[in-house]
């Protein structure tokens, strides 16, 4: 711990008109990129599960006007990715096959993976950003272009540090075993529900949503 830190008087200041359903859209803000590959909400709200593609050799759409909404390999069989994708449908998403080209963009992605190449793979479609779990999203384009790789293309899938942004080295096995995203994201099933009953006695606002439609 630091020096000091056990006795900083904190204060936590209540938020107006706020709600822990809302997700950015139902501020009625403006968006203001939180970096350069975050253009907008949609980005953000992916990041978290699209974002572990960074260690790995499939490009997660850094060098494209949709950064973390597009994630793919040359030479993949788009359809066919999309179409496993769209059949465990995932809630509040779907995939649409699509190819992409990754170019470098000064001050956003200078270097990006697969640069100038035809990339094969899918676009991200949020339906409902309330009901989308970017994690579980994440495992399961990660899992399914491992598995539309051949035998040689796997040995190079991954790069290291996809252990340590996923926290294990579980998830990475499950993968490469052939595990399905649902059996690869009950892997951590169980931190979750105590991670959730331990912040019950923290939580500051309101817990049903009352979205207007």
């Amino acid at each position: 711990m630091l020096p000091g830190l056990a006795q900083l008087e904190i204060i936590v200041v209540r938020m107006e008109g706020w709600q822990r359903w809302m997700r950015w859209p139902d501020t009625g803000l403006t968006w203001l990129p939180t970096s350069p590959n975050i253009p907008d909400f949609e980005s953000a709200l992916l990041y978290p599960g699209i974002g572990l593609l960074e260690a790995t050799n499939a490009s997660e759409g850094r060098g494209t006007d949709r950064p973390f909404r597009l994630a793919g390999i040359p030479g993949l069989d788009r359809a066919a990715v999309a179409k496993k994708l769209n059949r465990q449908e995932l809630a509040g998403i779907h995939f649409d096959p699509v190819q992409f080209t990754p170019l470098s963009l000064p001050g956003k992605s200078s270097l990006p993976k697969q640069m100038n190449k035809a990339v094969s793979g899918v676009e991200l479609v949020i339906d409902d950003y309330l009901a989308v779990q970017p994690v579980e999203v994440g495992i399961a384009v990660v899992s399914e272009l491992y598995d539309g790789l051949s035998t040689a293309e796997r040995k190079t899938f991954f790069r290291q540090g996809f252990e340590d942004m996923v926290g294990s080295g579980l998830a990475r096995q499950a993968v490469e075993e052939g595990k399905s995203p649902e059996e690869i994201t009950q892997l951590w099933a169980e931190e979750i529900a105590d991670f959730l009953q331990l912040r019950k006695n923290y939580l500051l606002y309101e817990d049903e949503p009352t979205r207007q439609i």
